[in-house]
């Protein structure tokens, strides 16, 4: 098995704290490698993700599960 390099790497959030956060960066015009994705919007298969650069020029994913441990085992992640 080869590994795969890493491109990016970040938290997973709460709804709520991922929200905060998207709209603190929006208010201080950080710019979105990835704009921010809502997809399943409110269901229990409900995520969000967005992608910034951060100074050193590493990829930070910041994103959140509605539910996580049933999107996971249905997704099979």
């Amino acid at each position: 098995m080869v590994a795969k390099p890493i491109d990016h790497f970040g938290p997973l959030l709460e709804k709520e704290q991922w929200s905060e956060l998207l709209a603190l960066f929006k208010d201080n015009s950080v710019s979105f490698v990835l704009e921010p994705l809502v997809k399943g919007d409110s269901s229990e298969n409900e995520a969000g993700k967005f992608v910034v650069k951060d100074p050193a020029g590493n990829l930070l994913e910041f994103k959140y599960y509605n539910k996580f441990s049933e999107t996971v085992v249905t997704n099979n992640i």
